[in-house]
């Protein structure tokens, strides 16, 4: 909660423990959110779901965050460092090159036009 997931939203992949719950509930102590995550939560879940999270401060489940894309995998409680790191070994065996690339293409073509994209890509 609070800083926590604004952390987590910097990170290209969230890995979460079931029964984790996630939110920013800064508003019912009369703050708002200042790391990040007011900007970076829209950009990762539905637009009303991430109004309904900052202005409410009611948190969604691990489980919620993945059917929403917002939670890369899914892990049994105790056990998000073991998947975190099976998930970053398995990116590790591929080529840092080509992975490299595709992060930042990714990254360039949010909110741009198919078009525009394909320019990213060179």
């Amino acid at each position: 909660l609070a800083g926590g997931l604004e952390i987590a939203l910097t990170c290209d992949l969230i890995v979460a423990a079931k029964g984790v719950r996630l939110g920013i509930p800064e508003v019912n102590k009369g703050l708002f959110a200042a790391g990040g995550g007011l900007f970076r939560l829209p950009n990762r879940v539905p637009y009303g779901v991430a109004m309904e999270m900052a202005l409410t401060s009611d948190p969604i489940s691990a489980e919620q965050g993945h059917a929403l894309g917002l939670v890369a995998r899914l892990a049994e409680p105790g056990q998000a460092c073991a998947v975190a790191l099976e998930l970053a070994e398995r990116i590790a065996k591929n080529a840092p090159l080509a992975v490299a690339a595709s992060k930042q293409i990714i990254r360039a073509s949010r909110g741009v036009t198919e078009e525009d994209a394909w320019k990213l890509q060179g």
